[in-house]
């Protein structure tokens, strides 16, 4: 970060020179032009940003999960959507219980981190998750181990529905071990 110099100094006491006084001015002006975040963002902040709320964001969250023996996930390789069988928290009612949907409810539009935590019954590598918003994928991965994690920052309105699937293609059937799966609100 750069540091802001002027070019003359002055006593106290003594008239300063008008051209002395307007050339640190002119420091002044170059430096704020250069150095700092203009009102149409044409130029980059290179310093500490200190943010003072204008307006407080509500605590918007929910996480709800899957327990053991939660989802049966077939060995098709088709995407199956997990139920969620509790909560262990829900701030504003955006979960159904035995449900598989967690939906942004009304007056909560706003920017969420989607969390899926996942641990399987055993160890595969033929496991694949996702998390779905409104039907579509929008973060997929595969796991050869028996626990991973997907997350994804996502502009939500109210009525956004979220799921979270898995498939996998094993010899038979296997079963979710957990599943955690959180929405939370980071910004309006």
């Amino acid at each position: 970060m750069s540091t802001l110099s002027v070019p003359n100094s002055f006593t106290n006491g003594l008239n300063p020179d008008a051209g002395l006084m307007n050339a640190n001015f002119a420091a002044v002006k170059t430096f704020a032009e250069v150095e700092s975040v203009q009102r149409d963002g044409s130029v980059a902040f290179t310093g500490v940003v200190t943010f003072v709320a204008s307006q407080s964001i509500p605590r918007c969250s929910a996480q709800a999960k899957c327990l053991a023996g939660g989802s049966s996930i077939p060995n098709t390789g088709n995407f199956t959507s997990l139920t969620f069988t509790a909560e262990n928290w829900d701030s504003n009612g955006f979960i159904t219980p035995s449900s598989t949907d967690m939906t942004v409810p009304t007056g909560l539009a706003g920017v969420y981190l989607a969390t899926a935590q996942i641990d399987a019954e055993t160890s595969t590598s033929t496991w694949r998750w996702g998390i779905y918003k409104n039907g579509v994928s929008v973060n997929q991965a595969s796991f050869g181990v028996e626990a991973g994690s997907l997350s994804w920052v996502v502009d939500c309105v109210a009525g956004d529905i979220f799921r979270v699937k898995a498939a996998q293609t094993s010899a038979g059937a296997l079963t979710t071990s957990q599943v955690l799966f959180s929405l939370v609100r980071l910004s309006l």
